[in-house]
């Protein structure tokens, strides 16, 4: 068994951070490589990704194999190791590779737009959650200081590419976030945001608000990408997990 996964049909365009960002879904990335045409420098229709365990290899295929990249269907797999070049001219073949097996043809994918019936269904046979938590990525325009907490307002326009096979693409719409941060906690990434090139990762609780319309989230940790980045290799060294980079 190997972590480290093959992946094929991928579009030129595909850069190794958006190839990144796709597998960060399923958990750490230790190391993304998008092999180059020797002759031409584009970009070739394959890459490699290693994930931080077996485990985590096992479930990429089973989320990304078949998902849809920049109008291609991808095909991961665990990579396989380069044959020997020196193998001994009696030494037997290496036997026939199996026959492809024809993936079962899947159902339409669910109409987001007539979701209204299905949701109702499910709301009357509703469970309860106990936990609900919310990774915020950005940088916003204007803080206010309010007696012993910080807040601010952002809009996120969601991406409509890169969503695991099976998932509906979202509407196009933007969402506000209000974001509720104690003081203690913003005044540790109050410098280090006058950074142009860096950005808040807020967690928090979120909450529907309908005074935006959109959603509060009701902060329980805030770091900066670069905070983050400079924290990691100590966590490593300490053998402790550190958590997936913000993209």
């Amino acid at each position: 068994m190997s972590n480290k996964l093959f992946v094929a049909q991928l579009p030129r365009t595909v850069s190794a951070e958006e190839l990144r960002e796709l597998f960060s879904q399923v958990g750490l990335v230790r190391d993304v490589k998008r092999p180059r045409d020797h002759e031409t420098g584009e970009l070739r229709t394959f890459g490699f990704v290693t994930m931080a365990s077996d485990e985590l290899a096992l479930q990429a295929i089973e989320q990304l194999d078949g998902h849809v990249l920049g109008g291609n269907a991808i095909v991961v797999k665990i990579a396989e190791e380069k044959p020997a070049t020196d193998r001994p001219a009696n030494a037997p073949a290496a036997p026939a590779p199996k026959p492809s097996v024809p993936k079962p043809v899947l159902p339409p994918q669910f109409d987001y737009a007539r979701r209204g019936d299905l949701l109702q269904q499910l709301v009357e046979g509703r469970g309860a959650s106990t936990t609900a938590k919310m990774t915020l990525v950005g940088r916003p325009d204007r803080v206010d200081i309010i007696g012993q907490m910080a807040v601010l307002v952002m809009e996120h326009m969601p991406k409509t590419a890169g969503f695991p096979k099976g998932v509906p693409t979202p509407p196009a719409e933007p969402t506000l976030y209000a974001v509720y941060i104690g003081l203690k906690q913003w005044r540790k990434v109050e410098e280090a945001i006058k950074d142009p090139e860096d950005v808040l990762i807020i967690e928090g609780m979120p909450v529907h608000d309908a005074a935006l319309p959109g959603t509060a989230l009701f902060a329980t940790m805030v770091i900066t990408k670069l905070m983050q980045a400079a924290a990691r290799p100590k966590l490593e060294e300490d053998g402790e997990s550190a958590p997936a980079p913000a993209e």
